[in-house]
């Protein structure tokens, strides 16, 4: 019976040792089941942020991009647009060159007109004044020609002369 006894106390403590054997490994492979999961989980979440990660990147590349184009496009019009300016300044100055010009010709002709008129009136009045008896035709044709000379005077010069006619 001891013998019996210690067989059976035996095969109780190796069923006790099996039993928390494979209480133990059934605890190892519950471990390892949740490290691998958590180890699946941190993988899953960096391998997410990471490719969010390089979208942003991508995103934010291909707004700079478009940024620098856009930049690119208004310096262009900019480049454009003062060369236009330029353009039109050049061609302003050369507008008031040849104004100027014409206004010095315009000058030239007006004194030339002026004194020509001039010179008639003091030829008209030279022969006149040694004639008897055409005195009063003489001052009539006189006033009438100095009225005449204020207007072809303010005509000509735009009054800016000012010059009295010389009787």
């Amino acid at each position: 019976m001891a013998s019996y006894r210690a067989n059976v106390e035996e095969k109780l403590r190796k069923a006790e040792l099996d039993r928390v054997r494979h209480e133990t490994e059934r605890k190892a492979r519950r471990v390892k089941t949740w490290l691998a999961a958590t180890l699946v989980a941190v993988l899953l979440c960096g391998m997410t942020i990471a490719v969010w990660q390089a979208i942003q990147i991508s995103d934010e590349k291909n707004k700079f991009e478009d940024q620098k184009n856009q930049a690119n496009r208004l310096r262009e019009v900019a480049d454009q647009q003062r060369d236009e300016a330029d353009r039109q300044r050049e061609t302003a100055n050369q507008e008031k060159n040849i104004a100027k010009q014409n206004e010095v010709i315009a000058t030239k002709q007006a004194q030339l007109a002026l004194d020509t008129f001039q010179f008639v009136i003091q030829e008209v009045n030279g022969i006149l004044r040694g004639k008897p008896g055409l005195a009063d035709t003489r001052h009539s044709i006189l006033l009438a020609v100095s009225k005449q000379w204020d207007r072809l005077d303010l005509k000509l010069t735009g009054g800016v002369r000012e010059k009295q006619l010389l009787l």
